[in-house]
């Protein structure tokens, strides 16, 4: 049984420190995301919702962070946007040897059109990578 499977938050990782750069650093990245018009006359954002499955061994009482980067299949390097990148999913501390979790998670697609795929990667307490899958392509 995982002991703490927290949800995603950058509100401690956005410039000050606080709810309202957090908002603030949102805000920006709603207004370089894809919409499409609403019937209301609005619009709402585009993204891609990403689900995945984590299994983890050898890792009791140790913390471990998935995180994820956009990256333009093209070229196959990230895209150059800091709130693309290395954003946290999920973070994890297993009580077992062995234990699972699964999560699902939102990518805002920026205006530029694509294609482009999501890489997920697994990180230790120290920010060493362990491991990373790719997503399929996306427009």
């Amino acid at each position: 049984m995982l002991r703490s499977l927290l949800p995603a938050t950058d509100i401690d990782e956005a410039p000050g420190g606080g709810a309202v750069a957090d908002a603030e650093a949102l805000v920006k990245v709603l207004e370089n995301t894809r919409a499409r018009p609403v019937s209301s006359g609005g619009s709402e954002p585009l993204g891609v919702t990403l689900s995945f499955d984590l299994e983890i061994e050898g890792f009791t009482d140790a913390r471990a962070e998935v995180r994820w980067s956009l990256y333009d299949a093209g070229a196959r390097k990230r895209v150059p946007r800091d709130w693309l990148v290395n954003r946290r999913a999920l973070v994890v501390r297993p009580e077992a040897a062995f234990d699972r979790a699964s999560a699902e998670f939102w990518v805002p697609v920026p205006e530029r059109k694509g294609p482009f795929f999501v890489r997920l990667s697994v990180y230790d307490e120290e920010g060493q990578r362990l491991a990373f899958s790719d997503s399929e392509s996306f427009r």
